[in-house]
């Protein structure tokens, strides 16, 4: 499949991020690994006007320590992460949950950010559009039944190695927005 019409731009800095996120009202998604954004695209489950692409963005690819915390930046790749001197001596967790991520192909694409944040899977949803229409959009598309069970609640799965590993760490995340920053604890992301 190929990617449905839409604009590619690469931001060089978070405002111009902030400047295309508006310029596109919003309907926009972010792209840094793409191993899982690619797919959703192209199977048309996303169809945003622009894919603001954020890996020029260096300061989101650090890795870096205070006396409280170690600082992972969302852009950093899960290879990366792996081989860094901190994780592999302090967090054997989360060192397990990297290497156990995917094959060291993908380790090197994708990112920690995108790990943590990707969509859930079902085999049902995550099919072509063609698919989806002849056998009826499943709850999560709108319609009135989980395709996977028939019942009436969804039963997508998450898939994220390193979740696990990082809420059993008491990890917090920091989100960045035009409105300004929040830090939570990484377990009040996912709501089940």
């Amino acid at each position: 499949m190929i990617l449905p019409p839409l604009q590619y731009r690469r931001a060089r800095d978070l405002k111009e991020v902030w400047e295309l996120y508006e310029l596109y009202d919003g309907e926009v998604l972010f792209l840094a690994g793409g191993t899982d954004l690619l797919p959703r695209l192209k199977l048309r489950l996303e169809r945003p006007k622009a894919v603001i692409d954020l890996k020029e963005i260096g300061e989101l690819q650090e890795v870096s320590e205070d006396e409280k915390f170690l600082r992972i930046g969302s852009l950093i790749n899960l290879f990366d992460l792996r081989g860094d001197e901190r994780v592999k001596s302090l967090f054997p967790a989360l060192l397990q949950s990297l290497e156990a991520t995917s094959c060291e192909t993908l380790q090197m694409r994708g990112t920690i950010g995108g790990n943590l944040l990707q969509d859930t899977r079902c085999l049902f949803y995550n099919q072509s559009e063609f698919w989806r229409r002849a056998k009826g959009f499943c709850l999560k598309m709108g319609g009135q039944i989980c395709n996977a069970t028939g019942g009436k609640e969804c039963f997508s799965n998450y898939c994220s190695d390193n979740a696990p590993a990082l809420v059993s760490l008491s990890a917090e995340v920091r989100f960045l927005s035009p409105q300004g920053e929040r830090q939570i604890p990484l377990e009040k992301l996912y709501t089940g």
